[in-house]
């Protein structure tokens, strides 16, 4: 689920999720906030967070793991 666009006050739009599904080439399902009701999947299921680190130049998926894991990766990095 991507809630955050290009900040996290801001949704997320339908080019950040086809950009996020084709670069990155998740292996599961991604979606989105229906256009015209920011955050709704948010305060209908509550916040899951999951922590995902990915290679900037290559979008390669490092990490897949709890935000507070995602975060002890990223600070273990060279």
């Amino acid at each position: 689920m991507i809630t955050e666009g290009v900040a996290p006050e801001k949704p997320a739009l339908k080019s950040h999720l086809d950009n996020f599904v084709n670069t990155v080439k998740i292996p599961y399902s991604a979606f989105r906030d229906p256009d015209g009701k920011p955050f709704f999947i948010v305060e209908a299921i509550g916040e899951k967070h999951t922590g995902i680190v990915l290679e900037r130049a290559t979008r390669k998926i490092l990490f897949v793991g709890t935000e507070a894991a995602a975060l002890g990766h990223l600070a273990s990095l060279p």
